[in-house]
Parts: structure tokens; C-alpha cells; sequence
């Protein structure tokens, strides 16, 4: 019996019992072998990616690397080293051992003047840019806001630690092998054999195998299409760490004939929609969000897009109506409640959440009026508007007027 934690051996015998950790697959040195110009000084990234960020990034993720026989778990290695290599890549057709000893050159994308920002669930603070970076040229903030999340470092405020700390770089990049993309697999399950296509998808031609992980990574412009250098460059890199780890490559090495894997909306029927996101829900703070409500990583269907609710770093759940920011304060899923309160009040503390909007009693010690002004009108209680917008609030339909 052995294993490497202390249900299996105490910590003084851990190391001897390491047999699934995957430093007893990718030693020291078949890493820099597999990554043989890691620390040229003709790579813009020499000397970043080390071993010892590597091996940990790859322990904080659970099946890494240690899912199936010792040939599933070589596959996996081996694949996951190719794509990020080809990612990095800073070989040539001439170049020195070959163009697929020349992977990790790289940290950032050479353009890396854009923003990559889309609108959605994770704001972009104002000079912040989320281009390519790390392993897996990570981009955008819908990949840096819950990459950040899940391995616990705030990237939406601080992307560019993806490219100064070499283990969050790593993990980054794992992060995004193990996570699903939308409507496609993760990578992990792909390699592991956990991935089993449905009659549909085996007519897309995404047949298990190292192609389709290609078709999830960057489908929509490598695959479908017939031959591609692209794809051939990844499947170059990875012939090569298999041939390394002394593996065989498997099946369904490329993409030429695959529909390409999108990330859109599936077209399904309302009552299927509904089938599939009832249970859909992600939590944010003590506030459950599920459907009819939107955001979170759930399928862009789960929710209305004008019913997206957002949740910040600091877990408080948001929503944007007609252009004013809200806090929720609460959502009551039986009685089809929504409780929010407007977010610049709450900040500025102008007013107080737990007074409830048809209160006919007014604390007014939060209003206190400027040195500058003599007077202040205040007017609540007012009609309810029938859609979504502002509150009225006019001379004909105020009913209570207080002047301090």
C-alpha cells in the first residue's frame, strides 16, 4: 500500500511514496530535455518557467497528471506540455535540434497593446489589459476573472501576475486544461478518456483523441478546414514529449476534418433551456443565482442578458439597470423577489439599504445637506414605475415631501 499523503504514510516517508505525483514522471532533468531552450538567451522568456513552479502549479491541481495508467498519465503530459508549447513557441523551421525543442520562449503576446475586455460578468478595471500571457497566452477577462477565482489571486485587478510569478502563470494555464470552455470539454477529461461524444459531436467528426483538444484551444480558426501548419506544429510538439515519456500517441492526432468548436448559444426550445439550467446556479456571498438570472461560468442560456447579476471580489452580488449600478441585497426564487439597492447611495451613505422602498418612515439622520446649501427636498414614497427605469417623481405624483 502507498500513497503520497499522510492517510498512507507519515510526512517523514511521503517522498519515497510518489509513485502518482508527477515529478516521478516529469523528473528535472526530462524537463529541461522535453524544454530544451527553457533559459536561451534568445527567448524572451529565459529562466521564467521553472521546474519547481511547474511541479507545483501541477500539485494544487487533483488529476493532473495522475488520472489512469501510467500511460494515460505520460498522454496527458505530453499533450499538455505540447499545446502550451506551441503557445509559446519560439522555434523555426531550421532551428537548432529542430523547431519543437523551442517551446516556453515566450510570456507575453507580442501585441500586447489591446485590452481584451468584453462586457459580461468580470468588469475591467480602467488600465488594466488582459492579452496573452503565461502557458497558455491566457486572454480576456472572462479567462483572467475566473481563472483568478479558482486558484485564488485577484488577476482582474492584477493580470500581469500571470507573467512575473512563474506558479500562477502555471497554474493559470492547468487551470484552463482542467476547466471546461463553455459547451466543450476540458482537455483533462479529453486525454483521460472521460469525455464520451454524443452521436452529434461524432458527426462533427470530435472524435476522442489529441485533435479535438486542438479544436477546443482555437477551433474556430485552425480546424474544419484541411490541412493547417498550426495544427501540424502541434501535433509536432507533441510526437516529440511522447516519443520522450516513450508513449504512443494514441488516435485522432489532428483537426483537418472537424466542425469547429464554437462557444455560441445552442439553439434549443424554452422548456429545454429551462431543463438545463434549473439547477445551473452559482453562488455569490449568501445569494443563490440561478435562472432567470444570467452570469456566472454557466451556459450563455442560462439567463436573460438583461437580467445579468455580477459577483465581485468582494462576493457582493450586482446588476446594472438602464445604466445605474444596484447592490442585491437579496432574492426571494418563490416569490419572484428581487431586493436591490442603488450602489452610489450605499457608497456615498446617502442611504440605507434596510429601509425598505415604501416605508412611510424617513431616518434622516443620513441626510445632512452641505454647508452651501439652505434647503433640501427630499421625495419618496413615489408610484412604482411599470417598467424597468427610473422611479417618477414629479409634482403630480409624489405623495410625502420632507424640507430640511
Amino acid at each position: 500500500m502507498c500513497g503520497s499523503t499522510s492517510d498512507y504514510c507519515a510526512t517523514g516517508c511521503q517522498s519515497q511514496c510518489s509513485g502518482n505525483d508527477i515529478g516521478s514522471i516529469i523528473t528535472q532533468h526530462l524537463f529541461n530535455n522535453m524544454l530544451k531552450y527553457l533559459n536561451d538567451s534568445r527567448c524572451p522568456g529565459n529562466g521564467f518557467y521553472t521546474y519547481s513552479a511547474f511541479i507545483t502549479a501541477a500539485r494544487s491541481f487533483n488529476g493532473f497528471g495522475t488520472t489512469g495508467d501510467l500511460t494515460t498519465r505520460k498522454r496527458e503530459l505530453a499533450a499538455f506540455l505540447a499545446q502550451t508549447s506551441h503557445e509559446t513557441t519560439g522555434g523555426w523551421p531550421s532551428a537548432p535540434d529542430g523547431p519543437y525543442a523551442w517551446g516556453y520562449c515566450f510570456i507575453r503576446e507580442q501585441n500586447n497593446d489591446q485590452a481584451y475586455c468584453l462586457p459580461g460578468v468580470w468588469p475591467c478595471p480602467r488600465g488594466r489589459l488582459y492579452y496573452g500571457r503565461g502557458p497558455f497566452q491566457l486572454a480576456y477577462n472572462f479567462n483572467y476573472g475566473p481563472a483568478g477565482r479558482d486558484i485564488g489571486v485577484d488577476l482582474i485587478n492584477n493580470p500581469d501576475l500571470v507573467a512575473t510569478n512563474p506558479t500562477i502563470s502555471f497554474k493559470t494555464a492547468i487551470w484552463f486544461w482542467m476547466t471546461p470552455q463553455g459547451n466543450k470539454p476540458s482537455s483533462h477529461n479529453v486525454i483521460v478518456g472521460q469525455w464520451t461524444p454524443s452521436a452529434a459531436e461524432r458527426d462533427a467528426g470530435w472524435l476522442p483523441g489529441y485533435g479535438v483538444i486542438t479544436n477546443i484551444i482555437n477551433g474556430e480558426l485552425e480546424c474544419g478546414h484541411g490541412p493547417d501548419d498550426r495544427v501540424a506544429d502541434r501535433i509536432g510538439f507533441y510526437r516529440r514529449y511522447c516519443d520522450i515519456l516513450g508513449v504512443s500517441y494514441g488516435s485522432n492526432l489532428d483537426c483537418y476534418n472537424q466542425r469547429p468548436h464554437t462557444s455560441g448559444r445552442s439553439q434549443r426550445s424554452p422548456s429545454q433551456l429551462y431543463e438545463k439550467c434549473r439547477d445551473a446556479v452559482f453562488k455569490c456571498g449568501n445569494i443563490s443565482i440561478g435562472y432567470p438570472f444570467s452570469g456566472g461560468d454557466r451556459e450563455p442560456e442560462c439567463g436573460h442578458p438583461n437580467l445579468e447579476l455580477r459577483c465581485d471580489f468582494t462576493n457582493t452580488t450586482k446588476i446594472e439597470i438602464v445604466g445605474i449600478k444596484y447592490k442585491v441585497l437579496d432574492i426571494h426564487h418563490e416569490s419572484r423577489i428581487l431586493r436591490i439597492a442603488r450602489e452610489d447611495f450605499i457608497n456615498n451613505g446617502s442611504c440605507r439599504p434596510q429601509i425598505p422602498i415604501q416605508d412611510s418612515i424617513l431616518n434622516s439622520e443620513p441626510f445632512v445637506a452641505g454647508s452651501r446649501n439652505t434647503n433640501l427636498t427630499l421625495l419618496y414614497d413615489c408610484q412604482s414605475s411599470s417598467s424597468l427605469g427610473i422611479f417618477p417623481c414629479n409634482s403630480s405624483n409624489y405623495n410625502n415631501v420632507s424640507i430640511t
